[in-house]
Order: C-alpha cells, then structure tokens, then sequence
C-alpha cells in the first residue's frame, strides 16, 4: 500500500488556544491569519503471519501573520506585518518500522522516529524573553528569525514468547535515551520526552 496527502489550510482571524503551564488559565491570541501545509507519504507492506514492514515521510508548514489581540500577554515581537514561522512546528517527521510473527505465536517488532526540530520563538520578543537555541545578533541584542530545537531520533524494540495461555514480552522504549523537547518556551513550559525505559510483561489471553 502507497498512500500520498497533500494539504493546505487558510484560516482568517485564527485563534490560538494554550493553557498556561498547569493552572486552568487559558491563553488566547489572535492572528489576522493562519496557514498550514503538509505533504505526506506512507508505504506498508504485509509480510507472512499477519506481520508487516512500514514508513512514512511528513512535511509540516505552518505560519502565523499579524498577532492582533491576546489576553494575558501581548503581542511584542508578533505583530509583524510579516509571515512568521508558528512557534513549535515541526518541518520533517519520519518513522518507521517492522513486525515479524513467528510459527509459535510469539513477535519481534521494532520501530524507529526521527523529528527535524521544534521551531522555537526568537531569541527576543520585546519582554526580555531569551532562548538557549536562538542566540541573539550581537550587533542589535534581538532575534529576528525563528530557531531550531535539535532534531530527536528514537528507537522501540519489543520481543514476544508465547508462554501457556499468554505472552511474556519485553519492551525497550527510546533505546538511545534521547531527551527531545515535546514543548519549548511556551506557556506550556519546558517539557521532555520520556526516557529510555524497559517494560516486562505478562499477557493473559482468555
């Protein structure tokens, strides 16, 4: 199976909705207008026993133009009659992965990811706001274009036996324990992807 998405969107007066680290406040801003584009492939591939081998391949774009009103912060360094990159999108998504069943019920499987990055705010928006990731211009002290958060690269390994009337199966989640950002410098907050971590368990099948 080869499937292919391409789409856009435009949005006028585009509402931008986040909560505020963990309290119930909401913030909400404003954009004269919005867009975003993506462009993607997958491939699968069935193999003996109900097993399979799989990609995909995704192109993210999103912009922000004109940030007009916002609640609880104000539009500093967003007002911009200019595209902007929207903060945190993430250009180039790619995973990929396998199934393999054996003749005794049990499994292998192993998935791979890899992420280009979080766009993250410039380094300055006006309010003294800094990012590690975007230094700013020695010569003014601002940013004035978008950075990258390093791009993150995981790896899911499982291992099933058949053992009675379950399954014993061992798992390793992001074997190369890498510490991505999920969310960065936003009202969110900073917050990291989980760590390498191994999982034994038990199925019992009825």
């Amino acid at each position: 199976d080869l499937g292919v998405r391409v789409a856009q969107k435009n949005a006028t007066d585009l509402i931008d909705d986040t909560q505020v680290g963990t309290t119930n406040l909401h913030q909400d801003i404003n954009f004269a207008l919005g867009r975003i584009a993506t462009q993607s492939l997958a491939y699968q591939r069935p193999l003996v026993r109900g097993g399979r081998v799989y990609g995909s391949l995704a192109h993210t774009y999103a912009a922000v133009k004109n940030c007009e009103t916002a609640l609880l912060a104000p539009c500093a360094g967003g007002s911009s009659p200019d595209w902007l990159p929207a903060d945190h999108e993430e250009h180039w998504d790619a995973n990929a992965g396998l199934l393999l069943n054996d003749r005794h019920n049990g499994w292998f499987s192993a998935s791979v990811e890899y992420g280009s990055g979080l766009t993250t705010a410039p380094s300055d928006l006006g309010a003294g706001f800094t990012n590690r990731f975007c230094p700013p211009d020695p010569r003014t002290g601002l940013g004035s274009t978008a950075c990258k958060v390093p791009p993150h690269l995981t790896l899911d390994l499982e291992k099933g036996v058949a053992l009675g009337r379950g399954a014993l199966a061992l798992r390793v989640h992001n074997l190369f324990n890498d510490r991505y950002f999920i969310t960065f410098a936003n009202a969110q907050g900073d917050h990291v992807a989980r760590p390498r971590s191994i999982e034994l368990n038990y199925r019992l099948e009825r």
